[in-house]
């Protein structure tokens, strides 16, 4: 009895690391949705009212923070600033705050549906 269900032990645990690694092969095809999350963000940047928003210099952010390396974002740089550029209030709160929107490089959505601004 005890063997029969070391195997099935086995079995189980073997079955869940082949499962895993679908899971990712399955996640790693859907992040194309990223130009979705983009033109949401892009379109909720565009709404945004009020400063419900931080500004972080990417300079003071640790190497392993992925907002550190601006070529995770680079292809989406542009229409983040444009997007911006759209919005007549964000455009003159961020430039309250000294922050020129060609240096304005990502943009993160929190939960609580402020922002945060990512510049350079």
């Amino acid at each position: 009895m005890e063997i029969t269900m070391n195997r099935f032990a086995s079995a189980v645990g073997i079955s869940l690391i082949a499962l895993s690694s679908l899971a990712g092969v399955a996640r790693a095809e859907m992040w194309p949705g990223a130009d979705i999350q983009q033109s949401h963000l892009d379109s909720a940047v565009k709404a945004l009212k009020g400063k419900n928003f931080t500004v972080v210099d990417i300079s003071t952010l640790d190497n392993g923070d992925p907002m550190a390396n601006p070529d995770s974002y680079a292809a989406n740089t542009k229409s983040l600033q444009k997007a911006i550029a759209g919005n007549k209030a964000l455009t003159e709160a961020l430039k309250a705050q000294d922050v020129e929107l060609r240096n304005v490089v990502a943009v993160d959505e929190a939960a609580d549906g402020g922002f945060t601004f990512y510049v350079r």
